[in-house]
């Protein structure tokens, strides 16, 4: 009896560490599962950001000959002329931090008679769309800007209309954990963008 005893417990300890190890491992597999749905979400958000920046354009009532594609630039906001839709004539967009949410407003100018005939464009009327949730960046900027300076690119802040028209370049990054109950560790993933017509810093 005492053997039989002793052969249970042993059983019993031995299943109990079985247990705790698969259950171990179990969350190990999720949390890597769900770090992995954190970056595919992260890099669709990017992608689609860097998409729409590398094809910021002239505003449809430029008349300068310098581009005025950047409209307002800060660490977590955005906004740039770029035609969305492909009709010729340039929207407005805006990409922003609200909150723990990316999101995106964009709005087409219109045509105004008086004084004089020309595009203008109205103030966005609606909330922005969610590009991305569980947005971590606290204090860390989201959007960087660089300007070219002896032919290599400088992060500058581009305060004026005059040096928005100098950036070159918007680095993007998010820092993404749309369930940190369950990843450990937030997905980070940044990238460079470069603005068609500013190769050299000017309208080309």
């Amino acid at each position: 009896m005492i053997e039989l005893l002793i052969v249970i417990v042993l059983a019993g300890i031995l299943s109990g560490a079985i247990i705790a190890i698969l259950f171990s491992l179990s969350g190990v597999f999720h949390s890597q599962g769900v770090r992995i749905q954190n970056q595919d979400d992260a890099r669709t958000a990017i992608n689609e950001v860097a998409r729409y920046i590398r094809m910021a354009t002239n505003s449809a009532d430029n008349q300068t000959s310098q581009t005025n594609a950047i409209a307002t630039a800060s660490p977590q906001d955005l906004e740039f002329y770029c035609d969305l839709d492909g009709d010729g004539i340039a929207e407005k967009a805006r990409y922003y931090l609200a909150g723990s949410s990316l999101k995106m407003q964009s709005v087409e100018p219109t045509w105004v008679l008086t004084p004089t005939p020309h595009w203008t464009y109205p103030a966005y009327t609606l909330d922005g769309v969610v590009v991305q949730n569980a947005v971590l960046n606290g204090a860390n900027p989201v959007f960087r800007y660089y300007k070219n300076v002896g032919g290599s690119l400088q992060e500058f802040t581009p305060s004026t209309t005059a040096l928005r028209q100098e950036i070159v370049t918007v680095g993007i990054a998010l820092t993404v954990n749309e369930k940190p109950n369950l990843a450990k560790g937030n997905t980070q993933l940044a990238t460079d963008v470069q603005i068609r017509q500013r190769y050299t810093g000017g309208l080309e």
